[in-house]
Parts: structure tokens; C-alpha cells; sequence
């Protein structure tokens, strides 16, 4: 019995969609630990930074890394925060230098629901900056959600599940202390 090249197309199709998704890696969810640099505590007045956090699918990827960081942070603020999908801290004189998204948090299961496979983290940072996509922009940080990654994490205990993100001075920017295996930035 043979099986017509449509069928045969379409099931191999729904296999390689599969294995790229499904068999990924399962998205986990993280106490994610964002600092103020030291840099900026040793100079006295804290400036004020806002960090939004994002969960992000593959599909919203390409668009979310290619986002100019100086047109989003104009938007941003005239926006009124309601995006369900965005997480935001504000740093600044009389807010605490350390925050952190708990793993409890509800917009983790926002962002499940979503199939986020990333992490973003924005910054508005003081300074002049240079648009530019992905990591290459001092204000952007992008991480995988995928539990796979950190477990070969240098930094991170065996059994711990914190992502720890620290917010320096111009041309530092956004990085993360604890990288996964394979992250530089």
C-alpha cells in the first residue's frame, strides 16, 4: 500500500514541527534578580532606570530583537503599563537597587500561555546609545526560558532557579551575572 506525497508531506511537516517545538526543551519559570551596578551606588544619586520585562515566542522574536530600544522607550513612556505581557521595575532614588520577579508571579503563566520561549529584558538607561538588533544593543538582554540552558549554567547552583541581572553604566549596559552555557553578553 503506498501513501499519496500530500499525506506523506503533511506528516512529515507535523514531525519537524514537533521536534522543533515540543521537543525544545520545557520553559521554566525563574526568580528573576534585577540590580543596580555598583558603579551607579558609588556615585551617590541613583538615576532613574525603568526595566521592563517580556516574555516572547519564537514567532515574536524577529520583531521584538529588531525593535529600535530609543523608538520602544519613547512609546513607552506614554504608555500606561497595561501590557499584560510586560513586567516593569523602576530603579531610582527611593526605590529599592535590587528587585526580582518571583517565579510565582502570575505573568509567568501569562507568558506560558503565550509559548514564551525568551526572556527580554529592556532597559531604559541613561546615556547615548546606538540602536542596534538583539544583544548587540547595551539595552537589550535576550535569554532562553528553556530550564535545558541553565542547567549548564556556570554560575548557578545545582537545584537553584535564579536569573540574576545587573543594570550598569554607559557602554555596559544590561547583562546577566549568571549566563546560561553559550551566553556571552
Amino acid at each position: 500500500m503506498s501513501v499519496p506525497d500530500g499525506k506523506m508531506r503533511c506528516v512529515a511537516m507535523c514531525l519537524l514541527l514537533f521536534l522543533a517545538v515540543g521537543c525544545g526543551g520545557s520553559t521554566g519559570r525563574f526568580d528573576v534578580v534585577v540590580s543596580m551596578d555598583k558603579a551607579w551606588l558609588d556615585q551617590g544619586a541613583l538615576p532613574s532606570v525603568e526595566v521592563h520585562l517580556v516574555g516572547v515566542n519564537i514567532s515574536e522574536y524577529p520583531n521584538w530583537s529588531k525593535m529600535s530600544m530609543t523608538t520602544y522607550w519613547k512609546e513607552a513612556s506614554r504608555a500606561d503599563g497595561s501590557n499584560p505581557k510586560v513586567y516593569i521595575m523602576k530603579f531610582g532614588q527611593g526605590k529599592p537597587e535590587t528587585q526580582t520577579l518571583p517565579k510565582s508571579d502570575p505573568i509567568w503563566k501569562i507568558w506560558k500561555e503565550g509559548y514564551s520561549q525568551y526572556l527580554f529584558v529592556l532597559a531604559d538607561i541613561p546615556g547615548v546609545y546606538v540602536d542596534e538588533s538583539g544583544d548587540a544593543d547595551a539595552r537589550r538582554l535576550i535569554l532562553p526560558l528553556d530550564v535545558g540552558s541553565w542547567r549548564k549554567a556556570k554560575y548557578v547552583p545545582v537545584g537553584t532557579s535564579v536569573i540574576q541581572i545587573d543594570v550598569a553604566k554607559p557602554p555596559s549596559g544590561v547583562y546577566c551575572l549568571n549566563p546560561p552555557a553559550g551566553k556571552v553578553k
